[in-house]
């Protein structure tokens, strides 16, 4: 899975869910014409607990999350 794939695929389940989120961090910065090295994505989050199973029944087993 490449870095934009693995960031859709967040992307899709955070949506799923029904989870609010905004991508930030050097991706974000990149995109918006601030190159910076690092190449990682960053998810702020507004989370409940009974969306937290949901997103992680998307997610599947190719992603590890740590409640």
């Amino acid at each position: 899975m490449t870095s934009q794939e693995g960031l859709l695929t967040i992307l899709d389940a955070l949506e799923k869910a029904g989870i609010p989120s905004l991508v930030v961090g050097s991706l974000s910065s990149t995109y918006y014409g601030i190159a910076r090295s690092t190449k990682d994505a960053n998810f702020v989050i507004q989370l409940d607990t009974h969306r937290l199973a949901s997103l992680f029944d998307s997610l599947g087993p190719s992603f590890r999350l740590d409640p």
